[in-house]
């Protein structure tokens, strides 16, 4: 059985609320810049050069675990 994450009468299984968590993280790369680390209040990057986790954030989206954004390598 799936476990499910309640909030008032909407019910989100887990690979949905990490879908959201996904495409969050994606939405702030895109705003923000990517980086290792984020600001927990502002979302923005603390500044250190050659330091990031791109290759984390392209892999979410080629496996599909985010919903609003999709890469797909080509053929």
């Amino acid at each position: 059985m799936k476990k499910v994450i309640s909030r008032k009468r909407f019910l989100h299984t887990a690979a949905q609320v990490a879908a959201v968590i996904a495409d969050k993280t994606v939405e702030n790369a895109i705003r923000n810049g990517i980086s290792e680390h984020y600001d927990s209040v502002s979302g923005m990057p603390p500044g250190i050069p050659d330091y990031c986790m791109s290759s984390s954030i392209e892999t979410m989206m080629l496996d599909g675990l985010t919903k609003k954004y999709q890469l797909k390598l080509k053929k």
